[in-house]
């Protein structure tokens, strides 16, 4: 369960980032 929550973070984080440094 630790995992599903980890893995969704880092999912959402990941394309959080790359429209953060496109704009």
């Amino acid at each position: 369960m630790h995992d599903d929550i980890f893995e969704k973070i880092i999912t959402r984080e990941i394309p959080a980032k790359i429209i953060y440094e496109d704009e």
